[in-house]
C-alpha cells in the first residue's frame, strides 16, 4: 500500500530532502497528522521512531513512500 510518512526533523529513519514536504511547526505529532492528512489525504503514518506523543513543539516534515 502506497502511503506517507510523518518524521519529525532530525529523525533517522527519514529519507533525503528530495523525498520531502515540510507541513510547519506542530504542538503534538496528532496535531501535525491532521495537517498532513488535510494536505495528502488519509493515505498518512506518523512514524513510530519519533512521532510518539510529546508536548514540545517540533518541525514535522512527510515523506513519501509511493
Amino acid at each position: 500500500m502506497n502511503f506517507h510518512l510523518l518524521h519529525r526533523r532530525g529523525c533517522r529513519k527519514m529519507p533525503g530532502p528530495n523525498k520531502l514536504a515540510f507541513i510547519g511547526s506542530c504542538y503534538a505529532p496528532l496535531q501535525a497528522l491532521t495537517v498532513a492528512k488535510a494536505r495528502f489525504g488519509n493515505r498518512v503514518k506518523a512514524c513510530g521512531f519519533c512521532c510518539q506523543e510529546r508536548h514540545e513543539r517540533a518541525n514535522l516534515v512527510i515523506s513519501s513512500h509511493l
